[in-house]
């Protein structure tokens, strides 16, 4: 099949899927929570959050990346799910950028962020790092040396949280 007919092949089927999806909606009494269409890591769809849900949300994960910081590690959105006890639901991606810029309100603008402690799953920085900087009007970090200034953040929060 030449590549354009495979391409609009692609297209049809997505267009069906997502009418697929439409129709269950309508069909199924609980669809404004799969409005957002974000999933979870079991492919269930996360609704969002109101603003006090996320700053409840900040308060406990605050509180949980302090004792990482204190403990000299990093946490991934799963470690810090498990930390809970199975109680932090599963997060819009949107959500998880509002629920870190919260957790670091209060954050003075000579130390490292708190959420830096968050990292992806390889154990980089995660992918809402940059933008969790901006919000807290950081200076934006160059892409080539964006992995060292984390890590170097990180060894920063690691050395102030040890006797906090």
């Amino acid at each position: 099949m030449p590549d354009a007919q495979k391409k609009a092949l692609r297209r049809w089927r997505g267009n069906l899927r997502h009418r697929q999806r439409e129709e269950s909606r309508a069909a199924d009494p609980r669809s404004d929570e799969k409005a957002t269409g974000a999933t979870s890591d079991r492919g269930v769809e996360a609704p969002r959050l109101d603003r006090e849900a996320v700053v409840s949300l900040a308060d406990r994960i605050r509180l949980l990346l302090q004792d990482a910081a204190r403990a000299g590690t990093t946490v991934t959105w799963g470690d810090l799910r498990r930390r809970t006890g199975g109680t932090l639901p599963f997060l819009h991606p949107d959500d998880q950028g509002e629920v870190l810029v919260v957790v670091d309100q209060h954050t003075p603008p000579d130390e490292p962020l708190l959420s830096a402690l968050v990292a992806g799953a390889d154990l980089s920085p995660h992918g809402l790092y940059r933008h969790i900087r901006f919000s807290h009007g950081r200076e934006r970090v160059p892409d080539a040396s964006l992995e060292t200034h984390w890590r170097m953040e990180v060894l920063e929060l690691f050395h102030l949280w040890r006797h906090r």
